[in-house]
């Protein structure tokens, strides 16, 4: 049986939510130019979330995007 190496309860209990904010921003198509606008996903999930340090943030957003950008990779035809 493999160890669980994530330790950080907080990061996955709010990891759907932050998806769902996130999404639109990292999202190419719904940037500027085909352009994914990351650094408002920071700037939103900073708002929604203020608890969290820099450097949590910064692994949660990180996080998000490789998800998000796997699922639309995914979804995509």
């Amino acid at each position: 049986m493999e160890t669980e190496r994530r330790n950080n309860p907080l990061l996955r209990e709010i990891f759907e939510d932050a998806c769902t904010i996130a999404t639109p921003y990292i999202d190419p198509s719904k940037g500027i130019g085909g352009i994914a606008m990351t650094r408002h996903a920071y700037v939103a999930l900073h708002e929604r979330f203020p608890e969290l340090s820099s450097q949590n943030l910064s692994i949660l957003v990180h996080a998000v995007e490789r998800t998000v950008t796997m699922r639309l990779r995914d979804t995509t035809p």
